[in-house]
């Protein structure tokens, strides 16, 4: 097996649904702003947006933004400057999540309000939810579930997991490559990059076992992480960088639990190309190399999948007031 650069990351596959085609095109069309939350035609309509906004184009997502003026989740953690409550609650979500969620964790596709929080999606009829006093009040009332996790690598299982990182440059630690560096005023400071996994339920169905329409993604995660100290603990940092990627997947699987199947099978793929580059990231950077979407079991105690292939190209991170460039090689 290939050690360059390959991937087995082993996520728990708690998923579902059939291969419904989306028009990504069609995202922007079917959404308003209505009482601070965006509202989309229907689920098709957000899973249409949420495709669209993975690019990691810079460009395209500012401009998404500027069209649908509302306190984005976003917003909220970029001026939740001492990392509390909302940053340990939704600091890890990618950019897709954070420019379509409100500040609450919520959006609205048909008339469904969705509450995103911890690891669960919870859905409650809009005339329901406008009689509770406070979005969680919605939790307990919550008339279906679904799912939303993400998966880092150092989640999997312990020798499959790291071998990412056998042959990337810098100072590696588990799960991706970590570049660390010390500032004039002894603060410390990390480059991240790291493949990170999410999958996402929406509607199921009960048959031999419960299986749901499951949309799973593959990233490469680029942060910078701070502290002000060895004895402090690291945390997101927002100081301003300059970051670009140009990467992609020449050869990539996704393995999990068709319904009614006892064995894990390939499922479909697509892979990606990103490349891109802003000079002024204050958080994370999520570059897109695969996703699928279909119907799949969910058995949280049973049943598991993977991913597994390579990857091919370059990334950069430069802090803007150091001159600490480092390059990943993939």
């Amino acid at each position: 097996m290939k050690k360059t650069s390959l991937i087995l990351i082993t996520l728990l596959c708690a998923l579902a649904c059939s291969d419904p085609g989306v028009d990504p095109q069609k995202a922007t069309s079917d959404v308003k702003v209505i009482d601070g939350r965006l509202v989309f035609s229907s689920e098709e309509a957000l899973i249409a947006a949420f495709e669209k906004l993975q690019s990691g184009d810079v460009v395209e997502t500012a401009n998404w933004e500027r069209g649908h003026t509302f306190n984005s989740l976003k917003t909220a953690l970029e001026n939740d400057i001492d990392n509390g409550d909302l940053t340990r609650s939704y600091g890890e979500y990618p950019l897709s999540h954070q420019i379509i969620l409100n500040s609450d964790g919520i959006v609205q596709a048909g008339e469904e309000v969705i509450l995103y929080y911890g690891e669960a999606k919870y859905y409650l009829p809009v005339a329901k939810f406008n009689a509770i006093k406070a979005t969680r009040d919605m939790i307990p009332l919550a008339e279906r579930k679904g799912v939303y996790k993400i998966v880092r690598i150092e989640n999997g299982y312990a020798e499959n997991a790291r071998q990412i990182s056998a042959d990337l440059a810098g100072n590696v630690g588990t799960g991706g490559d970590q570049f660390q560096f010390t500032l004039g005023d002894g603060s410390e400071r990390k480059y991240i990059t790291e493949p990170v996994s999410t999958y996402e339920t929406f509607g199921g169905q009960l048959g031999c076992s419960p299986y749901y329409d499951t949309r799973l993604t593959l990233y490469l995660r680029l942060k910078l992480e701070g502290r002000v100290n060895s004895r402090r603990s690291w945390s997101a940092c927002p100081d301003v960088r300059t970051v670009s990627w140009n990467v992609s997947t020449p050869s990539m699987s996704c393995y999990a639990y068709p319904p009614c199947s006892p064995f894990a099978a390939s499922i479909p793929v697509t892979t990606y190309y990103s490349s891109g580059s802003t000079s002024n990231a204050t958080s994370n950077i999520w570059v897109p190399l695969a996703s699928s979407r279909q119907w799949l079991e969910y058995e949280t105690s049973t049943y598991s999948g993977y991913w597994a292939g390579s990857i091919s190209g370059t990334t950069y991170q430069s802090q803007n007031n150091v001159s600490v460039p480092h390059t990943v090689y993939f």
